[in-house]
């Protein structure tokens, strides 16, 4: 939570201070339960520097004198307060660091100088700025300043990265004996940085699950999540960040913290069987709490919306005896969150769940001993585990009378799935299925159950080979040879009966006789959805009967052209010479990844390419209406710049999300003097200033142009033959001041992850 109290009436002591708002909000934190973290993000303009950096104090002693009045007051009401942060993202451009950290000496002195039990950090950096942070730590260890937590923002980041980076803080501050005990906290974080509809959906709660258990694994490390609730006032649409919408609805992300609530105690093993769910148990007294829940980086390019199939297992844990448990699903799709059905009984000894996970969706399983022994108990089993669509299902059930007396029973079953209900037998026909399901048999007793769980496969795969192909030529004819994507499907029928499948792709249908057991290849050539240069997901799919079967995932790349440059281009800022030129159009919203957008003149433009032997030739007209570079240099997009990545192979997988060593980033940006700086390794060369480039930038009526031709030799080994494709994604980095956004393209391609960059063809 922030403090800022704007109220103060006189920059002379003492100071009249209106304290409604931080009252407000510190009283309803604590209401609901919560301690605030109490930040002091502004200075107030009565305090501030008349000239300069207005986010410095005219008089650091009567600024000093405002914090600590702000901390008594809360110390003489007997608030909790979790700690004091000074500053919000100082390391945005709001503050050089050697002016930022006497300023926290400041600070950090007169809070304890008012409540010597009180807490103090910082520097709430955006992003992990290690510069920053190491700067900090050694400066409080060299100094003497007291310091209690080291805090650092972080989005767009797996929930691995996450963990990397806590861990990266804790071995910054185990260099000083004297800072034993200070706390890494990570105080702000979400799925992305910029406002997303995956804030409102199942991606969010996902990935606050996986970042929760990552960050407690590899801890604990405490975090704090960004944010409680949306603003009704925030003017870019859906997608804020809260857990509630504003009129206090709960989102999915919501709920997932509620499950985390419900979790406490000693880690105990727990795996689930599919690559796509991530599993968690842990035991406090006679309490196991396990969590099951759908990985979202893993399913991240997954097309199945299915009910996801899964065993879990449960070792070591601290009884030998039956267990009973309660079950609480969370199915985003449903906007559905609470105990699914009564409470179950499990065997003794290590366990295996079978659970049935929601799309993306979530599950609690709480499990106690069953000290008392039932007169009655009941076993099933199936002899196959994996059963292809189609195929009969036995499941055998065995009941034993565990008392003196006989017993009568009437046992029945019931299944997860439709066309699974028994008919009276104890054999059961696998219904059709497009999609890997699971199916959960229970058999009923006198109050008993057991339950066998096999999974239903598909019994016909498709698959397109290769999972990514691009066009020659865009906007050639769609049934020429450079208009068209040419793969091939790829059908496998893994039951013993033939079938006939009908496939298509767009609007491009044909079918094929697939025997049983076997696998069949169909080439196909199907026109992209779109002749602008990008890269298109596609859905191949595969039907029999009428019926949807099976269906995969074709990315499709259309080029952007880099022309011949020939002798015309001179590299002088001037781009009347790139007449004619193809390029990139920056002009969509759904470009933009930023917290706001002003529209076409806050940041839109064209980048266009050309080539020859020695070099790639780029220029850009970018309309910006406020202007701020950061020399080249790593830390160049933390201000205006042009930022291009190249796939110099093309060989990047669909789903690979990390550069190697055929992989270039570099950037261009006007700043004192224009430059163009390598910002990753790339062709034997480490980062740094790209030797041998020539660069022209200006300002003109309010656009950037830059001009620049970079030597193949500083990009790739050797240079690319005619006709050959690169993989290529751009980034128009735009700073106004505190605010800061980008927009992106391809869309997807932002984070380093050269399988989502679209092609760049070089002309014959």
């Amino acid at each position: 939570m922030l403090v800022q109290p704007a109220g103060i009436q006189t920059a002379e002591p003492p100071l009249a201070i209106d304290w409604r708002y931080a009252d407000t909000l510190v009283e309803a934190v604590t209401r609901a339960g919560a301690r605030p973290l109490l930040n002091f993000a502004t200075m107030p303009s009565a305090l501030a520097l008349p000239a300069g950096n207005a986010r410095l104090p005219r008089d650091t002693a009567l600024w000093a004198g405002f914090v600590s009045s702000v901390v008594r007051r809360y110390r003489e009401q007997g608030r909790e307060i979790a700690g004091w942060e000074l500053s919000h993202e100082p390391n945005d451009g709001s503050f050089l660091l050697a002016e930022w950290l006497p300023l926290y000496a400041a600070f950090a002195r007169a809070v304890k100088a008012a409540d010597p039990r009180a807490k103090v950090g910082g520097p709430a950096v955006a992003t992990l700025d290690l510069a920053w942070i190491r700067g900090f730590v050694d400066y409080c260890a060299a100094n003497r300043v007291p310091l209690d937590f080291v805090t650092w923002h972080a989005y767009d980041l797996s929930p691995a990265e996450h963990a990397a980076q806590a861990r990266q803080v804790r071995a910054l501050l185990a260099r000083h004996r004297e800072l034993a005990g200070v706390e890494p906290i990570l105080g702000e974080w979400n799925l992305h940085a910029a406002a997303s509809p995956d804030h409102d959906g199942p991606a969010a709660a996902t990935h606050a699950l996986s970042v929760a258990m990552e960050l407690a694994a590899a801890g604990p490390f405490q975090s704090l999540f960004y944010k409680v609730r949306d603003s009704a006032a925030f003017q870019g649409g859906s997608g804020q960040w809260g857990m509630l919408y504003p009129d206090g609805e709960p989102k999915p992300v919501f709920h997932a913290f509620r499950l985390l609530g419900r979790m406490e105690g000693r880690r105990l093993a727990a795996s689930a069987d599919e690559t796509s769910v991530r599993a968690a148990a842990l035991r406090s007294n006679d309490r196991v709490s396990v969590l099951v829940w759908s990985d979202p980086w893993a399913l991240r390019d997954a097309q199945e919306e299915g009910d996801v199939p899964v065993r879990v297992r449960v070792s070591g844990l601290p009884w030998q005896v039956p267990c009973q448990g309660t079950l609480w699903v969370l199915d985003p799709a449903a906007g559905a969150f609470g105990p699914a059905g009564g409470r179950f009984a499990t065997p003794a000894g290590d366990l295996e769940l079978p659970v049935v996970l929601p799309p993306h969706g979530a599950a609690l399983v709480e499990l106690s001993p069953r000290r008392a022994r039932p007169p009655l108990e009941i076993s099933a089993e199936s002899p196959r585990y994996v059963v292809y669509a189609g195929s009969p299902l036995a499941v055998t059930a065995a009941i034993r009378n565990t008392g003196s007396a006989p017993l009568r029973v009437a046992p029945t079953a019931t299944a997860s799935l439709p066309g699974l209900t028994p008919p009276g037998g104890a054999r059961l026909p696998a219904p059709a299925v497009p999609a890997c399901r699971q199916a959960l048999i229970q058999v009923q007793a006198e109050g008993q159950a057991a339950t066998v769980v096999v999974k239903i496969v598909p019994g016909l795969s498709v698959r397109a080979e290769p999972p990514r192909v691009d066009v020659a030529r865009p906007g050639a004819p769609p049934d020429s040879a450079d208009g068209a994507a040419r793969f091939a499907a790829v059908l496998e029928n893994r039951s013993d009966t033939p079938l006939t499948a009908a496939v298509s792709v767009g609007a491009v249908k044909d079918s094929v006789a697939v025997p049983g057991r076997s696998i069949v290849t169909l080439p196909l050539a199907a026109p992209p959805p779109s002749d602008r240069p990008g890269v298109y997901r596609m859905t191949l799919e595969a039907f029999v009967e009428g019926s949807p079967a099976a269906a995969a995932s074709l990315l499709v790349g259309v080029p952007v052209l880099a022309g011949a440059a020939g002798s015309r281009v001179r590299v002088d800022g001037d781009l009347a010479e790139w007449a004619g030129a193809q390029g990139i159009g920056f002009t969509d919203p759904e470009l933009t990844q930023s917290r706001r957008w002003g529209g076409a003149a806050d940041l839109s433009g064209q980048v266009l390419f050309l080539w020859d032997e020695r070099s790639l030739y780029v220029a850009a007209a970018i309309q910006d209406d406020v202007h701020e570079p950061t020399p080249a240099g790593p830390r160049m997009a933390e201000g205006d710049c042009l930022i291009l990545a190249l796939d110099t192979q093309r060989d990047a997988k669909p789903d690979q999300a990390a550069y190697d060593r055929n992989d270039v980033e570099f950037g261009l940006s006007l700043a004192s003097q224009p430059g163009a700086y390598r910002l990753t390794p790339g062709a034997g060369r480490g980062e740094g200033p790209i030797a041998g480039a020539r660069v022209a930038i200006r300002r003109v009526d309010g656009r950037t142009l830059y001009e620049a031709a970079i030597p193949w030799s500083e990009l790739m080994a050797g240079r690319p033959r005619p006709g050959a494709a690169l993989g290529l994604a751009v980034i128009l980095h735009d700073r106004d001041g505190d605010a800061r956004g980008r927009m992106v393209w391809p869309p997807g391609a932002a984070e380093r992850n050269p399988g989502r960059f679209a092609p760049l063809r070089v002309a014959r």
